[in-house]
């Protein structure tokens, strides 16, 4: 039987999370992807400022979040309320203040303003929107697949620019209402969550075909985000769950599991690194590996006008695309790997993400 320890007991983990942060430097487009992110972190918290007004928090998302920034990265944004702020137009001028940061961005990395792409063309991001409409709907009709993926962005890959208590606030809010209403015991994963988890992947594996089928968005590098970063997301927040109440793991408790939110998807999926063994080490190394290709050729414009004319079972495609599809293909077999061989998860990877 599986021994869980408290939260007090973790073994070194301190000394565990710096031999992951140690790995993840040894792949220089990761390490300088992180750099970068952690400045434009930086650069938006000095440029929003504090809140004057409670209850408001501007969330950065995507790339971001993620500390996977390339030159080529976009700024998703959200102005996150859990109150009706007095002033009307606070939330009108903080969404006007991170676009500017945004365009800001783009003109930094060589764009012209005419060629600086509008905020929010999925309707997802670039506007404000109340925590009550991301927690309360959960499964329900009402919750559609713009606030699904509000939420699971949020939990997945956001970071607070502005009102830390704010954002963390709706985090433990959120976190509480999948463990109370899935009566989670801390030793066990919380299945509410995963589910939903897994939902939203499926869901934004069919909206990529669906698209792709309309003609709306068919790109090779839309398709190439979706097998591999937006892969290793489902992947790192797929880990922190299953890992809940094993022995020196974190428990699936709020504390824990808030943790697991502040942490990057790539580090919450190698965390268990230090303690795995040698081939499922060797299975993490070739997933960081393929991201680590994948953002050392995303900064490159000429790569991306390369990859955006291939096309998924297409007769002829460009070099470039093939060469990252088949990287994508090792990253499967790794994620495989990581979650059928590893004793650690196995069982609950099989129990719980393949039926």
């Amino acid at each position: 039987m599986t021994q869980i320890l408290p939260s007090t007991q973790y073994r070194c983990a301190m000394t565990e999370s710096l031999v992951v942060s140690q790995l993840l430097n040894e792949y220089s487009n990761i390490s300088a992807a992180k750099a970068l992110a952690g400045r434009r972190i930086d650069q938006a918290r000095a440029a929003l400022g504090s809140s004057q007004e409670e209850g408001l928090d501007v969330v950065a998302f995507g790339s971001l979040a993620r500390q996977e920034v390339t030159r080529e990265s976009d700024f998703d944004y959200l102005v996150l309320a859990t109150n009706l702020p007095e002033d009307l137009e606070t939330a009108a001028n903080l969404l006007t203040k991170a676009n500017e940061l945004r365009r800001s961005w783009f003109i930094e990395e060589g764009m012209t303003e005419k060629e600086v792409p509008g905020p929010g063309a999925s309707g997802v991001f670039g506007r404000a929107v109340g925590a009550f409409d991301l927690i309360d709907q959960i499964g329900l009709q009402q919750d559609t697949n713009h606030s699904l993926t509000r939420r699971m962005l949020l939990l997945e890959e956001s970071v607070s620019l502005m009102n830390q208590d704010v954002y963390d606030s709706v985090i433990q809010t959120t976190l509480r209402r999948y463990l109370t209403v899935g009566s989670t015991r801390p030793d066990k994963v919380p299945r509410f969550l995963l589910n939903d988890v897994v939902r939203y992947w499926r869901t934004i594996s069919v909206d990529y075909q669906a698209k792709a089928r309309e003609g709306i968005d068919s790109s090779g590098l839309r398709y190439l985000k979706l097998i591999i970063p937006r892969k290793v997301l489902f992947a790192g927040t797929a880990m922190s769950l299953l890992l809940c109440g094993r022995e020196g793991f974190h428990t699936a408790e709020v504390p824990d599991l808030q943790d697991q939110v502040r942490m990057p998807p790539i580090d919450r999926l190698v965390q268990g690194y230090p303690v795995a063994p040698p081939p499922v080490q060797d299975a993490m190394r070739e997933v960081l590996s393929v991201l680590d290709t994948y953002l050392g050729c995303s900064g490159n414009p000429e790569w991306r006008s390369l990859v955006k004319q291939g096309r998924r079972g297409a007769d002829a495609n460009p070099p470039e695309f093939l060469a990252m599809c088949d990287a994508g293909d090792r990253l499967q077999q790794g994620l495989e790997v990581v979650f059928f061989d590893w004793d650690v998860v196995a069982a609950r990877s099989r129990q719980m993400l393949a039926f």
